[in-house]
């Protein structure tokens, strides 16, 4: 293909299942993400474009149901779920004046809807189950899924990742942000056995990525384990935070209900919907 000049990587998870469901073509492992194409190799050795990142968000509705990208080359990989449930609590969380019932019951409704996005990639395998009436052939999830909430206010999203895969294992990882410097302080790590991730979905939840500097500090310390694949899912995201994940870590899949507009002077999310964690927890 004349003109590929991109960074390319292999397609994810999520994009895989979607490009098989779309097209006839036993190749698939070998298609990639160029910039904002998804090509696939030709005859020749070389690359031919299959189809833009943006038309497939556009065909995601009949395959996946309701995400979609954002319209940007430098956020590929980022799924925004468009859900209108979503919305609908994504609004009510960003009201100030919410108390911490209603936060806490958006906040695990959002959760859910993220997290069902999130795992849609996950791989099945066939099995024959006996009905009540004759015996049938279904499909059981095949990966094995470990969900690791950043310390705090990603345990606000533990429930509702617990209630979707019951059978995850969980990994604790603790970091605080030093107020003064804002960057994020590790003060607790506890893993799964490291058989129990190698190979595995790793899902890490932070409902808000600002800076980004704990979610990347994660990841990096969940790469040693040597994963299948790492998705990172946030209930609100700011550009700068999508940026520094996805400069170092351009194959882990961000899901978020939405991209903000930025940081302000103190790195909250503008307009964001506060301090997470405090709102959740009551403190």
């Amino acid at each position: 293909m004349e003109g590929r000049h991109h960074m390319s990587r292999p397609l994810n998870l999520l994009e895989e299942r979607v490009v098989r469901s779309l097209f006839d073509d036993d190749s698939v492992k070998e298609w990639q993400v160029d910039g904002e194409n998804i090509v696939k190799p030709d005859v020749e050795s070389d690359f031919t474009i299959v189809c833009s990142l943006i038309e497939l968000a556009q065909m995601l509705d009949d395959v996946l149901g309701p995400l979609e990208l954002p319209h940007s080359a430098e956020f590929n990989d980022v799924w925004v779920v468009n859900h209108p449930m979503v919305k609908d609590s994504l609004g009510h969380l960003r009201n100030g004046s919410k108390e911490i019932q209603a936060f806490r019951h958006h906040s695990d409704k959002i959760v859910e809807y993220l997290f069902a996005a999130a795992t849609r990639g996950l791989s099945l395998r066939d099995v024959t189950v006996q009905t009540p009436l004759q015996e049938t052939s279904t499909q059981k999830l095949k990966d094995s899924v470990v969900v690791v909430p950043v310390l705090r206010s990603g345990l606000t999203m533990l429930t509702a990742a617990m209630k979707a895969l019951p059978k995850s294992k969980i990994g604790m990882f603790g970091l605080a942000r030093n107020e003064n410097t804002f960057i994020a302080e590790e003060y607790y790590v506890k893993m799964p056995q490291r058989e129990c991730i190698e190979g595995s979905v790793v899902v890490i939840t932070d409902p808000m990525l600002a800076t980004g500097g704990s979610a990347y500090h994660v990841i990096e310390h969940m790469m040693e384990y040597n994963p299948k694949e790492i998705i990172l899912v946030c209930v609100v995201t700011a550009p700068e935070g999508i940026r520094k994940i996805k400069e170092k870590f351009p194959e882990v899949t961000i899901v978020t209900a939405a991209i903000d507009n930025g940081l302000n002077g103190d790195n909250f999310i503008i307009p964001g919907l506060g301090d997470y964690g405090d709102r959740y927890f009551g403190t």
